[in-house]
């Protein structure tokens, strides 16, 4: 009998019909990431603040024996933390549609990156401030000054395994779907260990909403970058060149 309730739904439009949509995933407070400490919140503690999550997924290993940075034949233990909630459905199969998404990584069990992302109207991230880019210096813009132009990071990735370590570097992430067309703006500001800015990309795409499989928006944390450019020159230096 379901399908006879689906059709009578698309052929009057009767408002009672909207219990048919069932979401996926659950909900969860995306605004509890901003008190996530890198290198410090456990996995408990960011289950506890978030709920449980869509997908947990864990890797266990040895250190290789080539590696510089950590130490060859010490254990280790990745693990990940997928969380998604589309409110209305998962809509046509090759249709954009808001929801939320995040992200978690966890080294050892103490978080080093995450990011999210949120397009459902009412609550979407703000979009990325394009003029304000032009008011971000290398070597001279520190993170308080990022935060004083763009707001609060989407997401944050430490520094562990590069050049840098303990460097952090900021994500901003913005989604929509307007008038057909699904775009994505995503904002990588990357930090040397001073907390001077040494770099920044933004990556912009845009597509048709009917022609791109997009079940939810994506952030991008990765995992932590195996390449950061080069420390920025002391503030002593900067003063005399």
């Amino acid at each position: 009998m379901r399908w006879r309730r689906l059709l009578l739904c698309a052929a009057t439009g009767l408002a009672g019909c909207a219990a048919a949509v069932r979401p996926v995933g659950r909900d969860f407070p995306q605004n509890a990431m901003s008190g996530f400490a890198l290198d410090r919140t456990s996995v408990e503690e960011a289950q506890a603040a978030l709920g449980p999550p869509l997908k947990s997924t864990t890797v266990r290993g040895l250190v290789a024996a080539t590696s510089k940075r950590l130490v060859p034949g010490s254990a280790y233990s990745v693990t990940l933390l997928n969380y998604l909630f589309l409110p209305y459905g998962p809509g046509q199969p090759r249709q954009a549609h808001p929801g939320k998404a995040a992200i978690l990584v966890f080294l050892n069990g103490r978080l080093i990156a995450y990011g999210s992302d949120d397009s459902i109207p009412g609550q979407e991230n703000p979009p990325i401030n394009d003029a304000a880019l032009a008011s971000l210096h290398q070597c001279q813009t520190t993170k308080a000054d990022v935060i004083a132009l763009l707001g609060p990071p989407n997401g944050q990735t430490l520094h562990l395994l590069d050049a840098q370590p303990g460097a952090v570097d900021m994500i901003y992430s913005w989604s929509a779907t307007d008038a057909g067309v699904w775009q994505q703006h995503s904002l990588h500001v990357f930090f040397d260990k001073t907390g001077a800015m040494s770099n920044y990309t933004l990556v912009q795409t845009a597509a048709p909403a009917s022609g791109v499989q997009v079940t939810a928006p994506m952030p991008q944390p990765g995992h932590p970058p195996v390449a950061l450019p080069p420390a920025c020159p002391s503030r002593a230096d900067r003063e005399h060149t």
